[in-house]
């Protein structure tokens, strides 16, 4: 059955475009130019992954996008942004989207995000417990909830935050849980197969450089570290780490 997108783009030219193409993939393609169009379509829904441009006329993406979540309309999402929005997040509520393209793109490039975005969320909708394994190796009780320390950092799985002092710091629903999964277990290499599996199920391609992507998205959202290294490191030659404070780069 072909997939059913929601596509929130308020430039008809953009819009019409990426339709025409989506819908050349096979795709069932609706479409909304604003949020109150757009949040109508998708409370009647169902849809299989909404496709949302971060500058929408009367709010914008990132609002639209927390309306639809605080109604549980909780679709698998590509958020269409600027560049300089990338930085411009981290001050701003974490919405939870699944990836992020950054304008100007090709069509053929969020066409592969769309397919990246449903093939994961089929996976993870298919897999238990998410990040279990990481909690029963970091030793902690079920359903006890608490902060997790990282340098500076404080990390509340139950509150699904991140802060450094009295600042919050946004991130998406992908790259929480993969901070989360690599903070929890200080100074331990996973390999990308490793991540990738856990993250977005066991069909997830180790081709697929999604996963690098969010990982690149959490060092610009966190910056440098109190002692100028990064907060996750590259390990193993194909993997990554959160290191311990008292651990040699």
């Amino acid at each position: 059955m072909a997939a059913h997108i929601l596509l929130v783009v308020p430039e008809p030219e953009l819009r019409t475009t990426l339709t025409e193409r989506l819908e050349r993939e096979g795709y069932l393609i609706e479409t909304a130019a604003d949020g109150p169009a757009a949040i109508e379509l998708a409370r009647r829904g169902p849809y299989d992954c909404l496709v949302l441009d971060g500058a929408l006329p009367y709010s914008s993406g990132h609002a639209l996008l927390g309306v639809l979540r605080a109604r549980h309309v909780d679709l698998p999402m590509v958020l269409l942004t600027d560049r300089a929005d990338l930085v411009g997040r981290v001050a701003g509520p974490a919405v939870g989207e699944d990836d992020q393209l950054a304008k100007p793109f090709d069509p053929d490039s969020l066409v592969a995000r769309v397919a990246a975005t449903l093939r994961r969320s089929r996976s993870r909708s298919r897999r238990r417990a998410p990040l279990s394994l990481i909690v029963e190796e970091a030793g902690e009780d079920r359903g006890v909830a608490r902060t997790i320390s990282c340098f500076d950092l404080q990390i509340s799985p139950s509150l699904r935050e991140v802060h450094r002092g009295a600042s919050r710091i946004a991130l998406g629903r992908v790259d929480f849980d993969l901070l989360l999964a690599l903070a929890r277990t200080p100074g331990r290499a996973w390999d990308r197969e490793q991540l990738g599996a856990l993250l977005f199920g066991d069909e997830w391609d180790p081709v697929d450089r999604t996963l690098d992507d969010h990982v690149r998205r959490i060092r610009e959202a966190l910056g440098p570290r109190p002692d100028g290294g990064s907060y996750i490191e590259a390990a193993g030659g194909s993997g990554y780490r959160v290191a311990r404070p008292d651990q040699d780069s």
